[in-house]
């Protein structure tokens, strides 16, 4: 199985060769053009990568079953958050062990429709 860059890497990428290989080959008018579709590609790779990192976050807040401001979400501190109450048993109970199995995979599906979709249909239809 080989894998497939997710959406940031192929944006980056795609801006990377804009603007290193493209525009420097191009004059005026296409020049200007060329950087201004790069700079698009960086907005929307940085929004993409917000909206990920926030929908994480906030997976990870309510499986921690506490609430938490929007500003206040820092996914590296919730990540060991949830790793340390998951070594302290926190998710040993049944009910939150389920939900905490049904959000790891509901991530993992995302990425997955990103970088293989084919696979994901697969795993979706379960």
């Amino acid at each position: 199985m080989s894998i497939k860059p997710d959406t940031q890497t192929l944006l980056e990428a795609a801006r990377t060769a804009l603007v290193d290989r493209v525009a420097p080959s191009l004059k005026g008018a296409e020049r200007y053009e060329a950087l201004l579709i790069a700079n698009a590609v960086a907005i929307a790779a940085r929004e993409l990568t917000s909206r990920n990192e926030t929908e994480k976050a906030l997976d990870m807040v309510s499986l921690l079953g506490r609430e938490t401001a929007r500003a206040d979400l820092d996914v590296g501190a919730l990540e060991r958050e949830l790793a340390d109450a998951i070594r302290a048993g926190y998710f040993d109970d049944e009910d939150r062990a389920q939900r905490l199995v049904a959000s790891l995979r509901q991530s993992t599906l995302r990425i997955l429709e990103q970088t293989n979709p084919g696979v994901a249909a697969k795993y979706v239809a379960d």
